[in-house]
């Protein structure tokens, strides 16, 4: 598939050189280390707190290429099941997924600004790692913004492709198996996420005694769920659709043959013909009804449950070995 060149594109999701922006943020994360080394004076929770933001970044940045890769098979799944010809599929896809690079330096702007400001509202005086911590902040919070936004606008390409003419088989879930496979990829990448935060986050003394901690930790612990099935949630409303139209076809010959059934067995007719008509159609009635709409399977739905309990093993091990909540 061809891709805009967008700078996200240029520079993150297909970079041509792939160990930039990663030494980047490598670099960033060995400045506190480098200082805590040469014995800086500040206490382990200080120099997690300066972590965190180079740590998500590259995170981010590392995870990023293979999520962009997965999209890309994706929309040759997509393609399986449109109607349109190829060149024409491929005009689509450059319009629909096409992004203006002044909205690109916007957002990273607005998430360099609010990172830098959430920083300066604890900062009364200069000072190195304060002018670090300051730094990182803006990149990184610049950094989520635009992954956000270019992850938001990729979503208008795949609502583009549904209002085209399609050709769905509701018993045939392999053109959309990757939807699956690339949700489960969020999800993770969620997983990672939080578990990072968690690993990296300075804790106040009696945090885990209140209400408020916790509610936000099932907030987090549900997130990787909900962003699980809000991404196959398109897929489902096509998948959903396509076994409703079938269904309602199926249910009409079904009727037929059996008005034609009662017939011949009015007039003495051999209703065997007939009768084969019904059972085959009953047969594939109940199979439609069976069907899936949503593509996953168990394997999936197994590596989801398991991976969103990350997190709360992380937190009990932070617990159990004494890690510093202050």
């Amino acid at each position: 598939m061809n891709h805009p060149q967008s700078l996200f594109d240029r520079f993150i999701a297909y970079p041509r050189r792939k160990w930039v922006a990663p030494a980047a943020a490598l670099l960033l994360l060995a400045v506190p280390l480098a200082f805590a080394l040469r014995g800086g004076s500040f206490s382990i929770g200080s120099l997690r707190g300066l972590l965190i933001a180079p740590a998500v970044m590259l995170y981010i940045l590392l995870f990023v290429p293979p999520l962009s890769k997965m999209g890309d098979r994706v929309m040759e799944s997509l393609r399986s099941v449109t109607l349109l010809e190829e060149e024409r599929f491929a005009a689509l896809a450059r319009a629909a997924s096409a992004v203006p690079l002044r909205n690109e330096l916007a957002v990273i702007g607005a998430g360099a600004l609010l990172g830098f400001l959430s920083v300066a509202v604890w900062s009364s005086s200069f000072s190195w790692l304060g002018f670090y911590w300051a730094l990182s902040s803006a990149l990184f919070y610049g950094l989520l913004a635009w992954t956000i936004y270019m992850s938001l606008a990729g979503t208008r390409l795949v609502q583009v492709i549904f209002r085209q003419p399609l050709k769905v088989d509701p018993l045939d879930l392999t053109p959309f198996e990757t939807f699956g496979r690339q949700s489960l990829l969020l999800a993770l990448v969620f997983v990672g996420g939080i578990t990072i935060s968690l690993l990296f986050t300075v804790f106040q003394a009696g945090i885990l005694q209140m209400v408020e901690f916790w509610l936000v930790y099932i907030l987090l612990a549900c997130l990787p769920v909900i962003v699980f099935f809000l991404n196959m949630y398109p897929i489902h409303r096509v998948l959903a659709d396509a076994k409703a139209k079938e269904l309602r076809i199926v249910r009409t010959r079904v009727n037929a043959a059996c008005r034609q059934l009662a017939r011949s067995l009015e007039e003495n007719r051999n209703p065997a013909e007939f009768a084969g008509v019904v059972n085959a159609l009953a047969a594939y009635e109940t199979r439609l009804r069976d069907a899936r709409t949503w593509p996953y399977n168990t394997a999936i739905l197994r590596t989801l449950f398991f991976s969103i309990l990350i997190p709360g093993g992380t937190l009990l091990a932070r617990v159990i070995i004494g890690m510093d909540f202050n």
